[in-house]
């Protein structure tokens, strides 16, 4: 075993120290420069409170998560996407009222906090987690560059204290303006850079900007004083008073002006939204990252409670940092006291730093965003070379521009609408077809006799059975037709029903309806018939609303094996006069044996036979039909088969004395013989000759069925 000593563990605690301080320092520029970003021109007078709000509302997040996160060592703080949507809402809110202050644009960010904590709390407590794999990851993806973009534009607002225009381009290079960002765009470039160097040190950033601060102030400090640094607006602050520490009254809410309020809700969802989407993405990196099962719906809620608790300071949306976490683990930190800590250390920065807070410089607030900004950016371009759809890459760019010129909440409404009808146009080339079998392959389960199954066999290649699938747009719905189409058109053999079947369909484009009917106004034009089965009631109703004529005309069957029987129907009638009548169950038993069954009629839906009772009795089906149901646990019944004229029925149960393993209803007035096994056991032995004749008939029966069974069965093989 290795000994422990003090020099190990001091030297573990010295590094845990050092992680501690430098994740709490970027802690402390992101959040300073987020405040810097949303709190500019008009509202600048509110950037101290802002910045207090921001700097303890990201320690409560982070403590919050350090405290109740189950991943090792996940590192939590303000997020970057809810920042950039409410600068956005902010300009908003400033144009709809110009006389908008700082306090009210804080409540507005307190509030947008709290529900989107409680949906976050929502997503985790009832299992929505997962729904983030079915997202546009394309417009995610452009969304998350288009966030750099502002981001490193921000950064630029931040170092020259103006909300820059495309007008001001020319102006950023003048003497004026460009000592204070050229410093800046420097040390975030190389921020970025060092981060993309595999062999330098993880806390290589942070190193970055402490030096970028220390020579700012000895490089000003050597050629100016701190006032005229301060006077020249190279800080932050001045915070004279130091940060503004309070929470949010509940006078401040009261006198919030509710109708600038309902006004901004296509921003406060796109922030609920962003933030769900970003924090269910980084949970599914930490999977990747871990290799291991991440309880997203706990980190979710957790995620929840920690924003609402940061909600009432006016603080940021925050939860879970990849970046800083990535950084924590390469430093071999391993225990939640770093997270912790971090955030502990941001609090106090928070509450009795807040003048140090006024003298951060502006080249490192925005130099901060520039680098974050450039690091989406970059990662966005290599995801872009990566795709090989040229159509998605096309989205992706253009979501990007919109972002970019116009503005994020349009960018993002573009994007989703764009990956909508892209996503409908390529589901339309989707084949819709299941599988696509004739009326030889595919049967009903009615028992028919030989002569009714050879002619089946002869001219079962009449009938087109289409099984769908999935939700049919008006574009796949239109291969389908083209499909039938150029089946009509062919005589070998002459098609004369067509069979749709929609079990495994999931909806239909509200303009399909309409070609379905056309379609089945073509088949019928053709000499065909329409049949249509499985149908979910929602979609049945659908077909009648908005076109009820084509639902009344076309034969509509609950299930695939009930239209395959009417489609059998309509053939063997087409063929009546040339199928051998079915010879009478009289003709073929003896008078000695009939007269040893007993003759009843049953009514329609009577029940003949009971599953799960024991079997005492067979019948044979004179006239009528009967149906066998499989009954489920739950009371449902599934349609196994059909029995018509001369059927046996029950006699294996019969002679077995096995309970029965389906229900069979009259389907029509049924006339019956039956046959009970204390008659057939007084047959065997008074009688053995007419035992043997029944059993004879009982051997012949059952060789039919098999024979049949075969032959669906291969059927469904082929």
């Amino acid at each position: 075993m290795t000994a422990v000593g003090p020099k190990t563990s001091n030297g573990r605690l010295a590094t845990e120290a050092g992680a501690i301080v430098g994740l709490a320092l970027l802690n402390v520029g992101t959040a300073v420069g987020y405040a810097a970003l949303i709190f500019t021109g008009p509202l600048a007078i509110g950037l101290p409170r802002a910045a207090s709000a921001f700097l303890l509302g990201s320690a409560v997040v982070t403590i919050v998560m350090g405290i109740r996160g189950r991943i090792n060592l996940a590192f939590s703080k303000s997020q970057d996407g809810p920042v950039i949507v409410m600068a956005a809402v902010a300009v908003s809110m400033v144009a709809k009222d110009p006389g908008t202050g700082p306090v009210s644009v804080i409540v507005m960010i307190g509030l947008t906090t709290a529900l989107t904590g409680i949906g976050m709390i929502v997503v985790g407590r009832f299992g929505f987690g997962r729904i983030v794999r079915y997202l546009p990851t394309t417009v995610v993806s452009a969304f998350i560059a288009g966030t750099g973009w502002l981001l490193f534009k921000g950064g630029f607002d931040v170092m020259v204290s103006q909300d820059l225009g495309l007008g001001d381009v020319a102006d950023l290079f003048g003497a004026s303006q460009l000592k204070f960002w050229a410093p800046g765009l420097l040390l975030g470039t190389i921020t970025l850079a060092v981060g993309l160097f595999p062999k330098v040190p993880p806390i290589a950033g942070s190193i970055v900007t402490v030096v970028g601060i220390g020579a700012f102030f000895a490089v000003g400090l050597g050629v100016s004083s701190l006032s005229d640094l301060q006077n020249d607006g190279w800080f932050i602050g001045p915070f004279p008073d130091g940060v503004d520490l309070k929470l949010i009254s509940a006078t401040e809410v009261a006198d919030m002006s509710w109708a600038l309020v309902s006004s901004q809700i296509p921003g406060l969802l796109t922030v609920i939204a962003v933030s769900l989407v970003a924090v269910l993405l980084n949970l599914t990196s930490f999977e990747a990252i871990d290799r291991t099962s991440v309880d997203v719906d706990h980190e979710v809620t957790s995620a929840g409670v920690a924003n609402l608790l940061a909600a009432p300071l006016g603080g940021i949306v925050g939860f879970h940092a990849i970046g800083n976490t990535v950084l924590a683990r390469q430093l071999g930190m391993s225990t939640r006291a770093v997270p912790i800590g971090a955030g502990i250390l941001v609090g106090l920065m928070a509450a009795f730093g807040g003048e140090a807070i006024g003298y951060m410089p502006r080249m490192v607030a925005g130099g901060v965003l520039v680098a974050v900004g450039l690091g989406l950016l970059f990662r966005w371009v290599e995801e872009l070379f990566a795709t090989v759809d040229w159509l998605r890459r096309l989205l992706g760019i253009g979501v990007v521009l919109v972002i970019a010129s116009v503005g994020i909440l349009e960018g993002v409404a573009a994007g989703t609408i764009a990956a909508i009808v892209l996503f409908v146009i390529q589901y339309s080339h989707i084949d819709p077809v299941r599988n696509e079998t004739d009326g030889v392959q595919s049967r009903s389960h009615v028992d028919r006799s030989p002569a009714e199954e050879a002619r089946l066999e002869e001219s079962g290649g009449g009938t087109s059975v289409v099984q769908l699938q999935g939700f049919l747009f008006f574009g796949s719905l239109g291969q389908l037709a083209d499909r039938i189409r150029r089946r009509l058109s062919q005589h070998d053999p002459e098609l004369g029903v067509v069979v749709l079947d929609f079990k495994h369909v999931t909806g239909i484009d509200w303009s399909g309806y309409s070609l379905l009917s056309q379609l089945g106004e073509q088949v019928e034009a053709s000499g065909a018939v329409m049949l249509i089965s499985g149908l979910s009631p929602q979609i049945a109703t659908a077909l009648r609303r908005s076109e009820p004529a084509f639902a009344e005309q076309v034969g509509i069957y609950s299930t695939l094996d009930a239209a395959m029987e009417a489609a059998e129907q309509r053939l063997l009638s087409a063929w009546s006069e040339t199928i051998p009548a079915e010879v009478p169950v009289q003709a073929r038993l003896s008078a000695d044996l009939l007269a040893h069954f007993d003759a009843s009629t049953v009514e329609p839906e009577s029940v003949v036979m009971r599953q799960g009772v024991a079997s005492d009795e067979f019948h044979i089906v004179v006239s009528g039909s009967l149906l066998a149901y499989r009954v489920d646990p739950d009371g449902s019944r599934q349609r196994l088969r059909r029995f018509g004229v001369g059927t046996f029925i029950g006699e294996i149960g019969m002679v077995t004395g096995n309970v029965r393993s389906a229900e069979v209803v009259a389907d029509t007035e049924v006339h019956l013989l039956t046959m009970r096994r204390a008659t057939f056991a007084r047959l065997r032995t008074e009688n053995p000759d007419l035992a043997l004749e029944l059993q004879d008939r009982m051997l012949i029966e059952q060789s039919d069925r098999v024979v049949s069974l075969s032959r669906n069965l291969a059927r469904a093989l082929r």
